[in-house]
């Protein structure tokens, strides 16, 4: 939540900028408070807190305004061709743009099965305009829950991250930079890339805090949230945090921090 941002959201190490939260013309209080946080700035598409991205020309302008190191391409839920047409238009309309500084360009792999999900990865990881990958916590479970045996966002990401190592050790395959959007009931998955696949470099989540506004803590090697992933929706509005609360977020945060130091 905006309000929370100087507090909590400024010991990340980057901030994911939501477009939908942002003024189309000037900076308004939230634009305001991630400029304030002097972290680097990846700009978000809209696609998972609305169900439809944002226009790539508004999506520039404010990448462009924020000084964003990436912005996410529009894509298209669970869909693969739909999301590669996205993209097409997304690196013309960039070419094509007087901006004298871009940000870089960031795409997230959409599919509902592994076949199209891992064609798709593949190629994103060859198309030299695109310098970050998104690793999604919805197309994801969706493509592998038939390979896994369950629709469960960690295992599905374990299991998309092993047959990306696969490939990097038996095939030599290269890959890019990619960001891990959003989180489960866990770090696990989190872990896994940190230990293992060097080339997953951020991800982003609220559950440290957002958990703890619903009185969720944390817990074990690997930062499981007690009783699952809470169903509410991030409130961005939301101002309400009492002592108790603030003291909860805090202790979650260096959870996950003294978890990566130990690791």
């Amino acid at each position: 939540p905006t309000a929370y941002i100087k507090e909590f959201g400024s010991q990340s190490d980057f901030i994911l900028a939501l477009s939908h939260l942002m003024d189309e013309k000037k900076a308004n209080t939230y634009e305001k408070e991630i400029l304030q946080t002097k972290l680097p700035i990846v700009l978000d598409n809209g696609l998972f807190e609305n169900g439809t991205p944002e226009s790539m020309e508004t999506l520039l302008e404010k990448a462009v305004r924020i000084g964003a190191t990436h912005v996410f391409a529009p894509d298209k839920l669970f869909d693969s061709v739909g999301t590669e047409k996205s993209l097409r238009k997304m690196i013309r309309f960039m070419e094509e743009s007087e901006h004298e500084k871009l940000p870089g360009l960031a795409a997230v792999v959409q599919a509902d099965n592994v076949e199209d999900y891992m064609s798709q990865l593949l190629s994103f990881n060859a198309n030299p305009s695109v310098s970050l990958i998104g690793l999604s916590i919805l197309s994801i479970p969706k493509s592998f829950a038939e390979k896994i045996g369950k629709h469960d966002i960690v295992q599905s990401r374990v299991a998309l991250l092993r047959e990306m190592c696969d490939l990097h050790q038996k095939k030599g395959i290269q890959w890019k930079n990619c960001h891990m959007l959003g989180l489960g009931d866990s770090y696990y998955d989190v872990l896994f890339a940190h230990l293992n696949c060097p080339w997953v470099v951020s991800n982003d989540t609220s559950s440290a805090f957002w958990n703890a506004v619903q009185g969720k803590r944390l817990l074990g090697g690997y930062c499981e949230v007690a009783g699952g992933k809470t169903k509410v929706h991030v409130d961005f509005n939301y101002k309400n945090l009492d002592k108790k609360g603030a003291l909860l977020a805090q202790e979650n945060i260096n959870s996950v921090r003294d978890m990566f130091i130990k690791k």
